[in-house]
């Protein structure tokens, strides 16, 4: 199970994913903003060492300390567990509209704890995996080596969901975006939702001219909408 923090901070490099340590079972984890309609995808893999005393810790917490704007966050872990290993997803959603004056998130910073987590964790980032995707780079980011196959829903228990949400559970926003970076198959719905997002031209009424329904269309100052088929 899982509790949430992350606090906003200054301006990182993209792709410059960071861990510290704050406390004997506890780190700071440093994760790079992601571009307009786009997501940072991170990978945190931990050696487990011997249980708290506690029986009550809980195996992995991440906290969520302060807004993330217009950014949908998910986090979770990766299944099933491990003896000795724990993997943590963690996805960033840039749910900004073109056009907005909110302005991009330089990084968040994630709290993340548990009660074997003795061990810095080994901290892998993909910083606009879609881009990266549209790019068709040859090479796979480390990350995806550790995992040789496409994930679904169920290959993720989500334990953190914060930010506007955009029809996906975390489960699944963490799996398509761990397999978006690793250029494995996508549901294209989720592509246009990230993708498209805030670029289709105001919804207008059902007819031949409207726009496709997975695409959302922002109202301002309310939540996305879908255009009607």
């Amino acid at each position: 199970m899982v509790s949430t923090a992350a606090a906003l901070a200054l301006p990182a490099p993209a792709g410059a994913a960071t861990v510290k340590r704050t406390g004997a079972r506890s780190y700071a984890v440093t994760i790079g903003g992601a571009p307009q309609s786009d997501l940072t995808i991170a990978r945190l893999d931990f050696r487990l060492g011997a249980p708290a005393r506690r029986p009550t810790r809980r195996a992995l917490r991440v906290t969520v300390a302060g807004p993330t704007g217009l950014n949908y966050l998910a986090a979770g872990r990766l299944r099933p567990p491990t003896r000795t290993t724990l993997t943590a997803l963690v996805a960033l959603v840039n749910r900004r509209p073109a056009g907005s004056l909110a302005p991009d998130l330089a990084f968040v910073r994630i709290h993340v704890a548990g009660a074997r987590l003795t061990h810095r964790p080994r901290v892998t980032e993909v910083v606009g995996a879609f881009a990266r995707r549209a790019r068709g780079s040859p090479v796979a980011p480390s990350m995806c080596s550790r995992t040789p196959r496409t994930l679904h829903a169920g290959d993720v228990g989500a334990v953190l969901a914060s930010g506007p949400g955009f029809g996906f559970p975390p489960q699944g926003v963490l799996a398509q975006s761990y397999d978006a970076a690793c250029s494995r198959p996508v549901d294209p719905a989720f592509e246009r939702a990230v993708t498209a997002f805030g670029r289709c031209p105001p919804c207008g009424p059902p007819g031949p001219v409207a726009r496709p329904a997975a695409i959302p269309c922002p109202l301002a100052g309310q939540p996305a909408y879908v255009c009607p088929e």
